[in-house]
C-alpha cells in the first residue's frame, strides 16, 4: 500500500501506510543526524551509498530520507569525518588516512593507502602548469588478493 505523508505546522512529518496508523518522524538537529549516520557507517563492513544508508536508518526508530542522508554526508565530508569513494559512489568514515583508495571491482572492498610521495610529485606538476587544484581523488580500481586468488583458482580448474 502506498505511503501517506502529511505535514502539520510545527508537528514534523507524519508517515503512514494507509492503515490509519502513523509514525511521527520528528525534526532532528544536525548533530543528532550526524551521530546517527556515523553510527551506521561504523557498523558497515564496506562503504555505503546514500540510499543504502537511508535503508539502514529505517532499522532504527527514526529513518532518514535520501535527501537528509545527502545533506548529512555533505556536512560530514566537509568536516573531514567521512570520505567518498568516487568509483563506488559510496561513503566511509575518514579514519586516520588522507590517502588514496584501492577499490576491488569484484567484492567492492576498499583499502586506503598513503600517498605522500605521489602528492608531492603531483604538486610540482600542478605548480609548473600553474594549475589550481580544487580536489584531488586518487583511486586505483583492480582486484584484491582474495578475489585475484579466486580468479586464479577458477582459471586453473578450467584449464586443467
Amino acid at each position: 500500500m502506498p505511503s501517506e505523508v502529511s505535514r502539520n505546522k510545527g508537528a514534523g512529518v507524519r508517515v503512514g501506510d494507509g492503515s490509519g496508523r502513523s509514525a511521527r518522524r520528528a525534526n532532528r538537529e544536525p548533530k543528532v543526524l550526524d551521530t546517527q549516520l556515523v553510527g551506521i557507517l561504523e557498523q558497515a563492513d564496506r562503504p555505503l551509498g546514500a540510499y543504502e544508508i537511508a535503508r539502514r536508518s529505517g532499522w532504527e526508530d527514526a529513518p532518514l530520507t535520501p535527501t537528509q542522508v545527502y545533506r548529512v554526508l555533505e556536512r560530514l565530508t566537509r568536516a573531514g569525518k567521512v570520505r567518498r569513494v568516487e568509483s563506488l559512489s559510496a561513503y566511509l568514515l575518514a579514519g586516520d588516512t588522507d590517502g588514496g583508495f584501492m577499490v576491488c571491482e569484484c567484492c567492492r572492498g576498499v583499502q586506503a593507502f598513503p600517498v605522500g610521495d605521489v602528492i608531492a610529485e603531483c604538486d610540482g606538476i600542478y605548480a609548473a602548469a600553474r594549475f589550481s587544484v580544487i580536489r584531488l581523488t586518487l583511486e586505483v580500481v583492480g582486484r584484491c588478493a582474495a578475489c585475484a586468488k579466486k580468479d586464479d583458482g577458477a582459471a586453473g580448474s578450467v584449464a586443467g
